[in-house]
């Protein structure tokens, strides 16, 4: 590989130096130290990297760790091993982005497939199945042309066979490996984590659209030929500032990067600072603010809280500033719109400045498809013009407090709670569920009425889990606004419903009672499930009374309890408890115990006879020593 200089990564100071191929080079050693690394990692062997760099690392006290193997395939599983334990230990989001999926490839005819990191193939071993299994590797289809030898019929199912059959392994061309990997790590749903307005807005005069033709090309893994984020124009009045126009944290995170604008003054001065942040609680989205005049206490690393202030928008010699969203994940990155990620309480600002609807600032991508953005001139089209004053409107949302997680066939009531975050009331809102995955819900549909402006309203619906796996809970909320318009939302409340199961198990009872008698019956009930749950004992007797008939209790995974059952055999004959372990109604275990009961009456008449017996050998014991008295005078 031809020498490229040092590439750097300043939020971990992690840095890449490639040196000159089978050559000692102190120009290069120089360099290495100067960045005063605590750590080293050597890859290649001593043929393409010297060990000169070794002896001399070491030397001055320095780490060094060789990464090396017999063939490029092993070597690159290696590296991809050692890769995943640097990146693991970055901030959140931004490890999760750079740890890529892995991917074999073929040695012979290299064509790495964007956002993955290549696994050269070049045979089948045992290291190499291991490795699939465990880091979930997936294949290039340029991999058939280098398996051809194989003397099967070429298929993904053969694949897996020659490969040792490791389960889930299969091939993909590249539009299928995009495909795969974005359906597994783009999310199904936007969290809104945007709590607080990035700057003054009574200082923004226009809005750039989502996919908009402003500015310039910016784009992602998955999306080009428009600018995937928003740019903040402001008044006249504040172009050519530096320290005017405020720019805040939208949300609570780490600052992960700072560091200078491409774009240069024509001084030659950067154009302020690009500043990252991770979003706190929800691992691999991130913030990137542009064109910032930092402040000088804030830093890489900083933990920051929505609100916080930045520093200021940097507005010499141009129009506007900027914000974008992105989800980072092992494919690469995905822009979103920042308005789509943003709280109802954080809307409803933009709302009172004339902008209807978070649609209003985005081009559907259908429509930017057929019509492609060439960047070499003005598209009014692009902006929405925020109204200059701010008029009250209705602006209601919906919370509905259903748990994370629900165990099958439990039954709870939650509150859905209906909130107009803006001034004027809204009119006919009404609430319907139109889906409940897992889930049966009632009612299914509330006429709320009036809610009136910067007010609450709450009532409360009930759900039954069904069986175990994803659940989701979609709600309709619509009402008529300020205008008398019809808006209509959706809500989605995604939920886990785990199994529930359980089992009892008799410890102690009797095998039979006299009639009138007490006794009791110990059982224990153990939670198989993999939730919390509540377990109810049903029983129920012939010939004998129980008490309880009921026990009720809650067990954790794995927990036992024991309970003791009062039983009174009522009747001579057979007698028989019935025990029943339910949860939630649903009947998950039974067992039948039998004994018998026999009558007070044959035990007094037992007793009877018995001490007649005893009276009659007395008896006779007595006559027996009056003869031997006789005898003896």
């Amino acid at each position: 590989m031809a020498p490229t200089g040092i590439i750097a990564f300043p939020w971990k100071k992690v840095y890449l130096v490639v040196v000159p191929l089978g050559t000692y080079d102190e120009a290069y050693l120089k360099k290495i130290l100067e960045l005063k690394p605590a750590t080293i990692m050597i890859v290649g062997n001593n043929t393409t990297v010297p060990e000169g760099y070794d002896s001399a690392l070491k030397n001055r006290g320095l780490i060094v760790e060789r990464i090396d193997g017999k063939t490029r395939q092993e070597r690159s599983i290696l590296v991809y091993k050692a890769y995943v334990r640097l990146f693991n230990r970055l901030p959140p989001g931004l490890g999760l982005f750079l740890q890529m999926r892995p991917v074999l490839v073929d040695a012979s005819d290299p064509r790495i497939p964007w956002g993955s990191f290549p696994i050269w193939f070049i045979s089948v071993t045992d290291e190499l199945v291991s490795f699939i299994g465990e880091y979930k590797a997936l294949a290039h289809s340029s991999l058939k042309n280098r398996l051809k030898g194989v003397d099967v019929s070429f298929t993904d199912v053969e694949l897996v066979r020659v490969l040792g059959g490791v389960k889930g392994f299969r091939v993909f061309s590249q539009d299928e490996l995009t495909l795969e990997l974005k359906e597994a790590y783009l999310p199904k749903t936007l969290p809104k984590f945007v709590k607080h307005v990035f700057t003054d807005l009574s200082k923004i005069h226009a809005i750039s659209k989502f996919r908009s033709c402003a500015g310039h090309e910016y784009r992602d893994a998955f999306e080009r030929g428009s600018s995937l984020k928003h740019y903040y124009k402001p008044y006249d009045e504040y172009k050519n500032t530096k320290d005017v126009v405020k720019v805040y944290s939208p949300v609570d995170g780490t600052i992960i990067a700072i560091f200078y604008e491409w774009g240069r003054l024509s001084t030659g001065e950067p154009r302020g600072m690009h500043v990252i942040i991770a979003v706190d609680g929800y691992p691999g989205f991130i913030v990137e603010l542009f064109h910032i005049n930092v402040l000088e206490s804030i830093a890489i690393g900083m933990k920051v809280k929505a609100g916080d202030m930045i520093g200021y928008a940097d507005l010499r010699e141009a129009n506007d500033f900027d914000i974008a969203v992105a989800f980072m994940s092992p494919i690469g990155h995905r822009y979103y719109s920042y308005f789509d990620v943003m709280k109802d309480s954080v809307f409803v600002k933009y709302r009172e400045r004339g902008i209807v609807s978070r649609d209003q600032l985005k081009v559907p991508r259908e429509e930017r498809a057929k019509c492609p953005c060439d960047f070499t001139r003005m598209h009014p089209e692009d902006w929405v013009i925020l109204s200059p004053t701010k008029k009250p409107v209705a602006l209601v949302t919906l919370e509905a407090r259903l748990p994370s997680e629900l165990a099958q066939y439990q039954e709870v009531e939650f509150e859905v709670l209906i909130s107009n975050l803006g001034e004027v009331d809204a009119r006919e809102v009404r609430v319907k569920v139109i889906e409940a995955k897992g889930l049966e819900t009632e009612p299914t549909s509330i006429q709320v009425g009036v809610v009136k402006g910067k007010s609450q309203r709450g009532f409360r619906l009930r759900a039954k889990a069904l069986a175990p796996g994803s659940g989701a809970l979609v709600l309709q909320l619509s009402y008529l606004d300020e205008g008398g318009r019809r808006r209509v939302e959706k809500f989605t409340v995604f939920l886990k419903i785990l199994e529930t199961s359980g089992e009892f198990k008799v410890l102690e009872a009797p095998k039979e009672l006299i009639v009138g008698s007490e006794s009791t019956v110990k059982v224990t009930i153990t939670n198989t499930g993999k939730i919390e749950a509540e377990y109810t004992l049903e029983v129920s007797g012939e010939n004998v009374e129980v008490n309880p008939r009921t026990i009720t209790v809650k067990l954790a995974p794995a927990e036992s309890k024991e309970l003791t059952l009062k039983i009174k055999a009522l009747k001579e004959g057979k007698g028989l408890i019935k025990l029943k372990l339910l949860a939630y109604g649903k009947l998950l275990d039974s067992q039948e115990l039998s004994l018998e009961i026999r009558s007070k009456g044959l035990d007094i008449m037992m007793v009877a006879l018995a001490l007649i017996a005893i009276i009659a050998v007395f008896a006779i014991i007595l006559v027996f020593k009056k003869r031997a008295g006789t005898k003896a005078v």
